[in-house]
């Protein structure tokens, strides 16, 4: 799973490995008029009308379309609740989510490590926010465009945590290096599908890519949940691979009966892996893995499911 200043950029001089930067807009804005709006409540006996019209109203043309979509974050009552319930969490974000205006070098990092090993990779706009734990990151890919919470994409140690329940603790603890890198696979991605497993290894896939790219171990509680039951779980995830419903694998309340959400990004991971080792030509699969569209093929290839055999 970082007052202020804060800028609007647009990279004109720097060149991402031949990606020509002034075509890539990293957008910052909206984290100097969270914490402008953020202050400016605490004595205001106009707290909704205040944050509504220093922040939401001042949000940057691409967080005014995330706005748009997400209910969360359009409700002000839903940060007032998470002000009030966790105050030094809230508290203890200023100083990393105010490090995420200098994050330009590491998006373009990552935009780096990606050209040098797909060559044809698309460089991502990228609108960095601060929403209400909802929304760790997003891609647009109409709007060629990577969202990130900032609240969400922290080193956690740096962050006070004492406010929440152990069940509470946040799913995702890797790197904002990872978020990006995943995000930007996302954006690379050929095919679209509609069954549990082409999602699933349209996830898992990215993260196996930030990881592989990053040299980055990927954590999250579903891939340490998965590793302790990975047979299980494949023998769930083998009998509705096929479906469209997703529900109980991917996204919102997909965990359930003690077990973390997205457990579908972490079989698709495990899919993934199992085709690039067994490839023999690694850049060949690497392509192959971000441009899949024929789903069912790739997983055969990989021979994931083989080693639960017999």
């Amino acid at each position: 799973m970082k007052t202020f200043l804060a800028i609007f950029a647009s990279f004109i001089l720097y060149s991402c490995s031949g990606q020509n930067a002034k075509n890539v807009d990293i957008e910052t804005s909206d984290i100097i008029n969270f914490w402008t709006a953020y202050d400016s409540i605490q004595n205001s006996t106009q707290k909704t009308k205040v944050f509504t019209e220093l922040y939401l109203d001042k949000a940057s043309d691409p967080f005014k379309k995330m706005i748009e979509a997400s209910g969360d974050i359009s409700h002000v009552e839903n940060y007032f609740e998470s002000f009030e319930k966790y105050p030094k969490f809230w508290e203890s974000l200023r100083k990393p989510t105010m490090e995420l205006q200098k994050i330009e070098s590491k998006v373009f990092a990552c935009y780096d490590r990606v050209k040098k090993i797909y060559p044809e990779f698309n460089a991502g706009n990228v609108c960095v926010f601060i929403g209400v734990r909802n929304i760790q990151a997003s891609v647009w890919k109409k709007d060629n465009q990577i969202f990130m919470g900032a609240e969400l994409n922290l080193w956690f140690e740096d962050v006070d945590l004492t406010e929440f329940e152990p069940e509470e603790t946040f799913a995702y603890q890797n790197s904002i290096q990872s978020t990006i890198v995943h995000e930007t696979i996302h954006l690379q991605q050929k095919g679209e599908s509609e069954t549990l497993l082409g999602n699933s290894i349209h996830e898992g896939s990215a993260d196996f890519l930030a990881e592989l790219f990053l040299n980055e171990p990927y954590k999250s509680h579903a891939y340490i949940y998965g590793r302790k039951n990975e047979e299980k779980l494949w023998q769930e995830f083998s009998k509705e691979m096929h479906s469209t419903d997703i529900s109980n694998w991917l996204y919102g309340e997909s965990g359930k009966k003690g077990r973390p959400a997205d457990l579908g990004y972490f079989m698709g991971y495990m899919i993934t892996k199992s085709y690039y080792d067994k490839a023999k030509d690694k850049d060949k699969a690497i392509r192959e893995i971000i441009e899949v569209t024929d789903f069912e093929n790739f997983f055969k290839t990989s021979g994931y499911g083989d080693k639960f055999d017999g």
